[in-house]
Formats: structure tokens, C-alpha cells, sequence
């Protein structure tokens, strides 16, 4: 009878522990070839979908742990072609990714001297190169990253410079663009400050056209009365067709902040929204085709120029537009509303907009405009401060049970309160509501 040796637990773990330090080795060298295959597969698509900017991989060395290459831009609006030169570390465990160990295909970190993209141009200054890192996993999309240096924006056109600290950027599979702007200073060229920007968020989805800007803290210095700061700040737009088979967009645009504080007033939240069916496409482009044509000019405009350019923004809207608008502002008195919806009369003109003047008569708005009755008190007591249109519509404020309120009407270049034409001069009193006619 033979006896059966048992083998050594030790030995058995020895064999395992071996066979896995020996795959962990192996294959990274082998995944050398996967990334390699992965970058030419992904380039060839963005080629594809970019048209006229091309990538090309150049310079690629694989190594054991570790592969070098070149990423190189050209063409579209490149003057020069652009060289990112990177190292891709192999998965599948990656360790140095920035979120401790992960896994997936490979993890990809690269420099971009500032200089090769900007040119010699004196508009955009960055101060040292930009940092670009991606992630490659195996069950979900690729992550994409990128660090600018401190960057500076000098507009002397309008004598302002902008400065960025430390923006960084990040794109995902779907077209999703982020771009965080922990701080952004706006001052004018002589230094005084304009505008500092804390926390900023912009995302872009350039295939739907939505699009959404966000910031904790926006400060606005002011002269004589300290600054105001508005707190939780969201700007929301979304511009997309109405119907493939029609040259008509659609614009649904949300504005929203927490609070405003400028001495000695504080208000807030604030909701704004507004939806507006009928912008031409054909307008957008020729607004912005006369916008860039007018950006190089240092005179003044001709007239010819500035009936071009009013015949442009009058051709934003189809005949048929319309929209609907509404807000809410809380104030220490208490709330303000308005809600407004209108459009054009499409029958009054047979061919698009020739002018403003147009434009104007065909636009019509119905409309309320609500405030409770310490907020009508308010302003009453500063009326002697205020333009005599808005002590106008102030007056023709009609008390209900929810405080006051005023009906807008606006048809051919008129506007009507609570059913009284309003005709604005110097003197607006004989324009007045009479107290028979505001009961």
C-alpha cells in the first residue's frame, strides 16, 4: 500500500503567490501593445468626427511598466502642428492615478508648453505649461483632465484684464465639458478691480446645446459704497431645434442666486426664467457673421453698417415666436413676481424683419406684476428718487387681497396699465389712471 504524501500548504500558497507575481510582471509589458492599440482606435475616430484638426501618434515606445510617445495636432485652425509628449502607465492595477489604486487599461500623463499653443499673440499669457492626465478603465467611460497655469486675458479694446488661477478642465465620452475657475479677478488696466469670481463652474454639452455656468461667490467692488457680493450663483441655457425639419430654435434660459448684499440692502433668492420658440438659425449666423465682420473695426459705424446690424438682431426672431417669462425676488418686505407671455403677429409682415420698427409693432405681452403691500410702501417712500415711467407704473399698482398688483398690456409699440394707455413725456402726470378708472 502506497502512501499518499500530502503536500505542503506552504508549497501550494508558494505556487499561487508565484503564478500571480508572474502575471502581475508579464503582463503589463503585454498590455504595452493593448494601449498602443486603444490610442490608434480612439484617434482614428476623433479624425473622423473633427474633420479638418487630425492626431497622429508618434515616437511610441513601449516599455515594461511604462510606454512614451507623441501626440501630435495638426491642421484646422493650427498655424503650427502641436507635439503633447506623454507616458501611459500600464494596468491593470494603476497606482499612481491620483485616486490610489484602480483598475483599468492605462493611465496617461502629459505636458503642453503653453507657448505651442498660444503663439506669440498678446491677448492670452500662461504662465508655465498645461498638465494633461486621462484614465482608461475597464467598465466605465475614459476620464479626461487638464491643468492651466495661471492665465491672464488682456482685452484693451474695452481696457479690462482677466485673470485665472489654476483653472482645470475635463471632458468625458459624452461631449461633456467641465471647467472649474477656483478664482477669476476682473479689473481694468490701471488695476482697479471690477469683479472677483470664487468657485466657478462651467458645463457644456456640446450636442444637446445645454449649457450651465455656477459660482459661490461673485463680489462686485463698488465706489463710494463697499462692494456687493451675490452668493450662490447658477446660470442655466438650453438651445436646441424645435424640429429637425425646420430652422427654428427653442432657448429655455434659468437664472437663480441665493442672496445679493450691497449695503445697506439684502435680497434674495431670485428666480428668473424665460423660454423663447422661434429663433432663426439663419438669423444666429448672420448676427454673428456682422458681429465678426465689426470686431476688427476701430471707427464708428456707418449707417449702412448699423442698419445691417439692426436687421440682423430684428431676424433673431421667426413671425411666429413666442415666449413665456417669469421671476420671483424676496426682499425684506416681502416677495415681487412678474409673469409675462407674448410674441409677434407673423401676419403683419409677409418676408423676414426689415427693421426694428417692425419688429416693435408686431411684438405683443400680456402680463401681472405682483409685490406685497410693504414692498408698494417701500418704494413709495423713495418715488421722488425714481424715473418718472417707473413712478408711472408704481402708481398704476391696484390693491388685491395678496398685496398689489398691475396689469401689462403691450400691443403695436403701446403699453396699456390696468387698461390706460401709457404715453411717456416730461411730464407723465396728465397719464396718470384716475381713481374712478384704478377702482
Amino acid at each position: 500500500m502506497v502512501k499518499e504524501v500530502k503536500k505542503s500548504p506552504f508549497k501550494v500558497w508558494r505556487s499561487l503567490f508565484g503564478a500571480l507575481l508572474t502575471f502581475l510582471i508579464v503582463v503589463p509589458y503585454i498590455m504595452g501593445a493593448d494601449v498602443e492599440k486603444y490610442l490608434r482606435g480612439w484617434m482614428e475616430a476623433m479624425n473622423q468626427r473633427n474633420g479638418g484638426l487630425r492626431l497622429e501618434l508618434q515616437n511610441y515606445q513601449r516599455h515594461w511598466f511604462t510606454s512614451d510617445g507623441d501626440l501630435v495636432l495638426t491642421g484646422g485652425p493650427l498655424q503650427d502642428k502641436i507635439a503633447v509628449h506623454f507616458t501611459a502607465y500600464h494596468g491593470p492595477f494603476i497606482f499612481n492615478a491620483g485616486h490610489g489604486a484602480r483598475l483599468g487599461l492605462s493611465y496617461f500623463k502629459g505636458s503642453l508648453e503653453s507657448s505651442a499653443l498660444l503663439g506669440q499673440q498678446g491677448v492670452v499669457k500662461m504662465d508655465g505649461p498645461i498638465q494633461i492626465t486621462a484614465f482608461v478603465p475597464y467598465f466605465k467611460d475614459r476620464e479626461l483632465h487638464s491643468l492651466l497655469p495661471p492665465m491672464t486675458i488682456t482685452d484693451k479694446g474695452n481696457s479690462l484684464v482677466y485673470l485665472f488661477q489654476a483653472v482645470s478642465g475635463s471632458l468625458d465620452d459624452d461631449g461633456l465639458l467641465q471647467l472649474e475657475v477656483p478664482t477669476m479677478k476682473v479689473s481694468r488696466l490701471d488695476g482697479a478691480e471690477m469683479l472677483n469670481l470664487n468657485t466657478g463652474l462651467l458645463r457644456i454639452q456640446p450636442d444637446t446645446r445645454i449649457a450651465s455656468f455656477s459660482a459661490k461667490e461673485i463680489t462686485l467692488p463698488l465706489k463710494e459704497k463697499g462692494s456687493a457680493t451675490i452668493r450662490n450663483f447658477v446660470l442655466r441655457a438650453n438651445l436646441q431645434s424645435s424640429k429637425p425639419a425646420t430652422d427654428k430654435l427653442t432657448l429655455n434660459l434659468n437664472l437663480h442666486f441665493d442672496q445679493l448684499k450691497a449695503e445697506p440692502l439684502t435680497v434674495g433668492p431670485f428666480e428668473f426664467k424665460f423660454d423663447l420658440s422661434g429663433l432663426r438659425n439663419e438669423g444666429l449666423t448672420l448676427l454673428a457673421t456682422t458681429l465678426k465682420t465689426l470686431s476688427t473695426q476701430k471707427t464708428d459705424l456707418t449707417p449702412e453698417q448699423g442698419e445691417t446690424l439692426e436687421k440682423s438682431i430684428s431676424n433673431l426672431f421667426a413671425q411666429d415666436a413666442l415666449f413665456n417669462l417669469s421671476s420671483d425676488l424676496t426682499t425684506p418686505k416681502g416677495k415681487v413676481s412678474a409673469q409675462f407671455q407674448g410674441g409677434f403677429h407673423g401676419d403683419l409682415v409677409q418676408s423676414p424683419w426689415q427693421n426694428s420698427a417692425e419688429l416693435v409693432d408686431a411684438f405683443y405681452s400680456k402680463g401681472t406684476i405682483n409685490m406685497t403691500t410693504e414692498v408698494k410702501q417701500a418704494l413709495s417712500s423713495t418715488a421722488a428718487g425714481l424715473p418718472q415711467d417707473l413712478n408711472l407704473a408704481l402708481d398704476s399698482l391696484k390693491a388685491d387681497t395678496q398685496g398689489y398688483s398691475t396689469r401689462i398690456d403691450i400691443q403695436a409699440g403701446k403699453i396699456i396699465l390696468n387698461g390706460k394707455e401709457v404715453k411717456p413725456s416730461k411730464s407723465t402726470s396728465k397719464n396718470l389712471p384716475s381713481d374712478e378708472e384704478q377702482a
